[in-house]
């Protein structure tokens, strides 16, 4: 059974650790907005909002109202973040089980 989007976001904060102004900061959702989503029991917020936290959790809206593990998840974007432009496109090879390595690492 699918969650509301506060009980989803209120069990994605307590399972990640992560605080809401990160959460604010990531998904470009007002602080006051998810302050209130936190708060207050019958607060809603418009669908572009929810699908832009999801999507700063990884997953897509769907994906997030059903979910209670995203730990995981939370932590691979953020890795994926931190990548340069150089390291992300040998991941991208390497999905594809292509050479990983950029041609000024050859031995």
């Amino acid at each position: 059974m699918a969650k509301t989007f506060r009980s989803a976001l209120l069990d994605a904060l307590e399972e990640t650790g992560l605080p809401l102004s990160k959460v604010a900061v990531g998904s470009g959702v007002s602080y006051d907005q998810l302050k209130k989503l936190r708060q207050r029991p019958l607060a809603s917020t418009n669908v572009d909002d929810a699908r832009a936290v999801a999507k700063f959790f990884g997953v897509t809206l769907d994906h997030f109202l059903g979910e209670t593990s995203l730990s995981a998840r939370v932590e691979l974007v953020e890795f994926y973040n931190r990548l340069t432009d150089q390291e992300i496109e040998i991941l991208k090879a390497a999905a594809r089980g292509q050479a990983a390595l950029p041609p000024d690492a050859e031995k």
